[in-house]
């Protein structure tokens, strides 16, 4: 049985279809899709991307891809493109940080925990355990600064509390 990377692989390359123009406007590919989605791997990934890396915002990113949606506009002129809205984006990476919670986190003695209330709405407030492991800070301080960065810590736990006491 083949594994979804193989399936979209194989999709892909059965989707990949080339026009050859007069002009200099090149070849057009049609980008796979995800099954159910509406939106190419490329779209997705860019657009995580842009938030992960970047730092941008989730309508930064749906304004970017307007903008070069519009730039390209003539290269590109059989395939109708959707611009992913906000909200799409945030989803997509919701499902991101969804997954991250839910893999099962390493088994160790050496956990060293990051408690903090980051965020209150109204009465209620989100708890979030970050760890690092104490053999990585030793490594970490070894090499660097000792600063931690958030690719370095893991998010034990995520909870929203509507009391704290202490």
């Amino acid at each position: 049985m083949e594994s979804e990377s193989e399936r979209i692989y194989g999709q892909s390359q059965r989707i990949r279809r080339r026009k050859q123009t007069s002009s200099k406007k090149g070849e057009i590919i049609v980008e796979p899709k995800p099954k159910n989605h509406s939106y190419s791997l490329r779209t997705i990934s860019i657009s995580l991307q842009e938030i992960i890396i970047s730092g941008n915002s989730f309508r930064g990113v749906a304004k970017n891809w307007s903008i070069e949606i519009r730039e390209n506009q003539e290269a590109r002129s059989e395939i109708e493109e959707k611009v992913p809205s906000y909200s799409v984006i945030r989803q997509w990476l919701g499902k991101i940080g969804l997954y991250e919670l839910q893999i099962p986190k390493a088994k160790r003695d050496d956990w060293i925990w990051i408690v903090d209330f980051t965020i209150e709405l109204g009465a209620e407030k989100c708890l979030v355990i970050l760890g690092v492991s104490a053999e990585f800070i030793q490594e970490k301080i070894k090499k660097s600064n000792g600063c931690l960065s958030p690719k370095d810590v893991e998010v034990l736990a995520i909870e929203i509390m509507s009391s704290t006491k202490g």
